[in-house]
C-alpha cells in the first residue's frame, strides 16, 4: 500500500487517489472511482464522475497556489503545521507500515 494512497467510501461507490513524487516540484497523481454493483444508470455514473472532477479541481487549485508560495523568495522554511497536528495520521501510517512489513516478511517464507 503506497503511503500516499487515500480512499473515500460512500454507500455505493468509492474514490481513490495516489500521489507519487517524481521530482522536488512535481508529482504523479492517479485517481479514480470504483462503483459497486451492476445497476448504475449512465447519468448517475456521469454525475458521480463530474462531482469527483470538481472536487479534484478545487484541491488542485489550492495546492498549486501553495506550491507557488513555497517557491517565493519570501517563503521562510519551517513546519506547515504544529508538530502534533497530524499526529494521529502519522501514528496510523507507522502502525500500518509495521504491520505490512511483518506481513510481507512472513509471505516470503
Amino acid at each position: 500500500v503506497p503511503p500516499a494512497l487515500v480512499s473515500g467510501c460512500s454507500g455505493d461507490y468509492s474514490s481513490f487517489i495516489c500521489v507519487q513524487p517524481e521530482a522536488i516540484d512535481r508529482v504523479r497523481v492517479k485517481m479514480g472511482l470504483i462503483f459497486y454493483g451492476p445497476d448504475w444508470a449512465q447519468k448517475d455514473v456521469d454525475c458521480a464522475v463530474d462531482l469527483f472532477h470538481q472536487y479534484m479541481a478545487e484541491d488542485k487549485e489550492v495546492l498549486t497556489a501553495m506550491m507557488r508560495g513555497l517557491q517565493s523568495r519570501h517563503y521562510d522554511r519551517g513546519p506547515l503545521a504544529r508538530a502534533d497536528f497530524e499526529g494521529a495520521a502519522l501514528d496510523l501510517a507507522r502502525y500500518y507500515g509495521r504491520r505490512m512489513s511483518g506481513a510481507l516478511l512472513g509471505a516470503g517464507r
